[in-house]
């Protein structure tokens, strides 16, 4: 199904989640790397910890795992939290567009 509208997650007036966190997060669970995702979605490295650290103050919850490079290097990781906030976003916003695009249907096609 097509987005009809951009969602986003509030709590005390302030933003915390919305599409353009969705693809940070999806991008780190695919990359296993916070730079790689934020290289992605040409975001500086800063702003996208920016981003996360918004998101994780907003949730009230560690989304992102992080461990400090070495020899081997870094890597990251989605919390089970994350994990499962990035799940209720998805079923959320296919929720709501459904409901959107009936609304839509009944008042601009009937």
């Amino acid at each position: 199904m097509e987005q009809i509208a951009k969602l986003m997650i509030k709590k005390n007036g302030e933003i915390f989640f919305g599409p353009g966190v969705e693809a940070l997060l999806m991008g780190i669970d695919s990359e296993k790397s916070v730079k790689m995702a934020a290289e992605k979605l040409n975001l500086s490295y800063s702003k996208a910890w920016t981003i996360i650290r918004n998101a994780e103050k907003g949730s009230g919850e560690c989304l992102v795992e992080r461990v400090h490079g070495g020899t081997g290097g870094g890597n990251s990781a989605l919390t089970a939290k994350g994990r499962e906030l990035l799940e209720r976003y998805s079923k959320f916003k296919e929720e709501a567009n459904a409901l959107l695009e009936d609304c839509f249907r009944r008042n601009f096609y009937e």
